[in-house]
C-alpha cells in the first residue's frame, strides 16, 4: 500500500475509507467483514483501504489514532468524517449516507441545522428520492403528526440504510397516536409519561419511563417500549452519554 497514492491521491477522485486496525484487536475482527461487505455493495461510491497500525505506526500517529478500530473518511485529501469502534452495520450505512459527499446531503444539514421544519419540508418536496430526506423529516413530524411519520418511515423501509432504523422509530409514532391501553397501571401511566417527555424533547425521561413500562410487561403493543427504546439508541448513538446510562438498564429490564 502507498498511503500517498491510495489514499490522498485517490481521494481527489473518489470518497476514500480508511480502516485503521491490527491482527491482535478483538473488536478489529468483528468490524472488518462488515466494512468489507459494504464497500462491496457500494462500488463505485467509495474504496476501502485497510492499515495494519503495527506495520504503519507513523500513519497511526500521524492520523492520530487512539484506540482502534478507527475509521476515517478522506475527501479531497482531508478526513470529513470519522467514528470508532466496531459498529453494526445499519450504523455504517447511515454514517456513509449522512457522510459520503453529495451537495444534497450537504443542503439537507444546513436545513437540519437551522432546525427549519418548512424548509425541511421544502427540501424533500424538491428531492423526493433522497431516503434521508424523508427520514429526517419522518423523524422531526414523530411527535406533531405521528401519523404522517409513519408513513414516511414506511416509505424509506425498502432502503436497507434505514431498514431497521425506520421500524424501530415506528414504535414511537406509535406511542405518539396514543396506543391502546393495556389496563395495567404500570405500563399505562409509563407509556403516558415517555409520551409526554418525548414531545417535550426530554429523551432522557422518555427512556426512564419506557424501560419502566418494559419492567411491567415488556409484551405490550408488540413490544412497543424495546422497539421504541431502540429507535432513541440509534438515533443517538451508542457513544451518547444518554445512551450508556440507560442501555445497561434497558437490557437488564428485557433478561
Amino acid at each position: 500500500m502507498d498511503f500517498q497514492t491510495d489514499v490522498i491521491q485517490r481521494s481527489y477522485q473518489l470518497p476514500v475509507v480508511v480502516d485503521f486496525w491490527a491482527p491482535w484487536c478483538g473488536p478489529c475482527q468483528v468490524l472488518g467483514p462488515v466494512i468489507e461487505s459494504l464497500a462491496q455493495e457500494q462500488i463505485g461510491k467509495w474504496e476501502l483501504v485497510k492499515v495494519n497500525t503495527e506495520t504503519h505506526p507513523k500513519l497511526a500517529q500521524e492520523y492520530r489514532i487512539k484506540g482502534i478500530p478507527s475509521v476515517k473518511m478522506l475527501y479531497e485529501g482531508q478526513v470529513v468524517a470519522e467514528f470508532s469502534g466496531a459498529l453494526p452495520k445499519y450504523q455504517i450505512a447511515l454514517w456513509l449516507t449522512q457522510n459520503l459527499p453529495d451537495p444534497r446531503v450537504q443542503l439537507l444539514h444546513a436545513v437540519l441545522e437551522k432546525n427549519d421544519l418548512q424548509g425541511l419540508e421544502s427540501f424533500v418536496v424538491q428531492h423526493p428520492d433522497l431516503d434521508l430526506g424523508r427520514f429526517e423529516l419522518a423523524w422531526a413530524l414523530l411527535g406533531t403528526q405521528p401519523l404522517r411519520s409513519m408513513e414516511l418511515f414506511k416509505s424509506v423501509e425498502g432502503n436497507p440504510t434505514f431498514s431497521d432504523l425506520a421500524q424501530n422509530a415506528k414504535a414511537l409514532a406509535e406511542m405518539n397516536m396514543g396506543t391502546p391501553l393495556s389496563g395495567i397501571p404500570q405500563v399505562d401511566g409509563p407509556i403516558d409519561l415517555a409520551r409526554s417527555a418525548f414531545q417535550a424533547n426530554d429523551l432522557d425521561q422518555c427512556l426512564h419511563q419506557l424501560i419502566l413500562s418494559i419492567v411491567a410487561d415488556k409484551t405490550y403493543g408488540n413490544e412497543l417500549a424495546r422497539r421504541a427504546c431502540l429507535a432513541i439508541f440509534n438515533r443517538r448513538g451508542e457513544g451518547h452519554d444518554g445512551v450508556k446510562k440507560y442501555r445497561r438498564r434497558f437490557n437488564m429490564a428485557l433478561y
